[in-house]
């Protein structure tokens, strides 16, 4: 890992600099089990391998992450930043994201409830089973990307919205997506969700 904040609470920490990882389930940057901490990475994250992650929270609740610089990744099963079990967090990423490999999602919130995701930059995928952005049973977060989605590969989404409730996404910006089965925008069994796109 590059940067990782286990059990701990309030802290602050700035990167200025580049991330590099390689390997099974490497992370730029890894908050788990923490709160209530401030975390700024002036620089770029690149991580290669399998299962492998730019930002991940894992029951971290209450943080504000903040990235200045792009998450270029390569490899199979990779997240560029992941809530999982996390709530109440403010992330603010500006740069782009550049993601090759299958099953490969830029922004994914899974079990994350009320948080906070502002991206300003482009997304571009490469790969089968890739997302722009992904809500798997989350509730009441707010997130907005200003910039284009570009992802190629079947089974390719841009947004996708599933079991997720009372969320509110802003896409400021356009969607391109080739390959079969591909979807601008996909919301399975999720209720009171507000999802405005302004682009093509």
């Amino acid at each position: 890992y590059g940067l990782t904040v286990y059990l701990g609470k309030n802290n602050t920490t700035s990167i200025n600099g580049n991330i590099t990882t390689d390997g099974f389930k490497s992370a730029g940057l890894y908050l788990v089990q923490t709160e209530g901490n401030t975390t700024t990475i002036n620089g770029d994250i690149n991580t290669s391998g399998n299962d492998a992650y730019g930002i991940t929270l894992y029951l971290a609740d209450n943080n504000i992450t903040n990235l200045n610089g792009d998450i270029t990744k390569s490899g199979n099963a990779s997240f560029s930043i992941y809530l999982n079990f996390s709530d109440n967090n403010t992330t603010t990423m500006t740069g782009d994201i550049f993601k090759s490999g299958n099953d490969a999602i830029a922004i994914v919130l899974k079990d994350s409830d009320n948080n906070t995701t502002n991206f300003t930059g482009n997304i571009t995928k490469t790969g089968d089973d890739a997302f722009g952005l992904r809500l798997i049973r989350s509730d009441g977060n707010a997130t907005t990307i200003t910039g284009n989605i570009t992802t190629s590969g079947a089974d390719a989404y841009g947004i996708q919205i599933d079991s997720s409730h009372g969320n509110t996404t802003n896409l400021i910006g356009n969607i391109s997506k080739s390959g079969t089965r591909a979807n601008g925008l996909y919301i399975k069994d999720s209720n009171n969700n507000v999802t405005t796109i302004t682009g093509n």
